[in-house]
């Protein structure tokens, strides 16, 4: 089952129910693991970035507000269903 964001061209395969502040920090800028599931999250700035990580298989974080901060920004976290061309 794929979950919508709305207002928001992409569409979660598996929603993460953690948030982006309860992840692990790395060394990594833009980049978290979970120690729940041990997969990397990437933070993505934008639709390319996204669409990339996403074809990947890769778990991403998204912004939900303003803010792309990453201390204290406020995200979405999963893993995107890759855009078929």
């Amino acid at each position: 089952m794929a979950y919508r964001i709305e207002n928001c061209d992409w569409a979660f395969e598996f929603q993460c129910p953690l948030g982006w502040e309860r992840l692990v920090k790395t060394d990594k800028n833009g980049v978290r693991v979970c120690d729940v599931c041990l997969k990397e999250v990437i933070r993505c700035s934008n639709d390319a970035e996204i669409g990339e990580h996403a074809a990947m298989g890769h778990c991403v974080a998204i912004s939900v507000g303003e803010s792309d901060d990453e201390e204290t920004g406020e995200y979405f976290l999963g893993l995107i269903l890759p855009v078929d061309d």
